[in-house]
């Protein structure tokens, strides 16, 4: 893949928003609706043209997809994605379950908005099956591209490799649900590791990809049960006391299994004192 400057991707990342908010106005405007579009199909949109945009520039064809498959499939190791998975998923709920319990103990109102915002959330069935594809899908490979392939590609030119894995993961993370940022920052924090000892980004799209397929399915569960709108009416001192008991065990074990995984691979971390090959893709 053809190196893309972060500065292009900065630029794309703000203009695309723009563009898709006035493609829809103008579908509007020659169909004759006032409707307006969900957040789902927004985002949809936005991934897939920014998606679009970088692939064009990145200069990436079918010949380079099949080198990079070829060359994955010989590296693949399914046990140790399952294995980060599982330790992702338990790490992302405990620090979650631990930030809904200091938030409730210094202000309740605002930790019981934070848990019942669904704004995001699809409301039909061709918003869930946009969703779907945005999360597991698009999602996996624009952002593999933009945060590892590209930000922590070029940051690792000049900081160590555990700097760079930190800073673009928790620029990474901003974008996530705010009880959601520890665990989404020690997410990319794994997929800078792979990306890493895999020298290729199929590495960390793969993780990524079974990571939101698992959330897709939990989703999709939740929508066709109807609970995916529910609201919790109050959060008790008990409820906060199961917060914190349940998310520190919960992330305990899941932050040894993850400082476990990081050891066990600190020879690829440590290999050319972290510096990642612009070849790399």
């Amino acid at each position: 893949m053809k190196e893309i400057k972060i500065w292009k991707v900065l630029l794309v990342w703000f203009f695309m928003p723009i563009v898709v908010a006035i493609i829809m106005e103008m579908l509007n405007i020659s169909t004759n609706k006032t409707s307006e579009y969900s957040d789902v199909t927004f985002g949809f949109l936005m991934f897939l043209g920014i998606l679009l945009v970088f692939i064009k520039i990145g200069k990436v064809n079918i010949n380079l997809v099949k080198e990079r498959y070829n060359d994955f499939e010989g590296k693949f190791n399914g046990r140790e994605m399952i294995e980060v998975v599982i330790t992702q998923i338990l790490l992302s709920m405990g620090l979650s379950y631990l930030s809904t319990g200091f938030t409730a103990i210094f202000n309740v109102n605002k930790a019981l908005a934070i848990v019942n915002d669904t704004s995001g959330n699809p409301s039909t069935l061709i918003q869930l099956i946009l969703y779907i594809i945005l999360i597991v899908v698009l999602a996996p490979v624009l952002e593999e591209i933009v945060f590892r392939r590209i930000l922590f590609n070029r940051m690792s030119k000049r900081l160590s490799f555990f700097m760079a894995a930190i800073v673009s993961s928790i620029i990474f993370a901003i974008g996530h649900d705010i009880f959601g940022i520890a665990g989404a920052a020690a997410f990319g924090i794994a997929c800078c590791l792979l990306y890493r000892k895999y020298e290729n980004i199929l590495a960390s799209m793969t993780l990524h990809f079974i990571n939101n397929l698992i959330a897709g399915i939990m989703l999709s569960y939740s929508y066709f049960m109807g609970t995916l709108h529910e609201q919790t009416e109050t959060i008790t001192s008990a409820d906060i006391k199961y917060y914190f008991i349940a998310g520190g065990i919960v992330t305990a074990i899941s932050l040894i299994l993850f400082i476990r995984f990081v050891v066990r691979n600190i020879n690829y971390i440590k290999s050319n004192n972290g510096y990642i090959n612009s070849n790399i893709n």
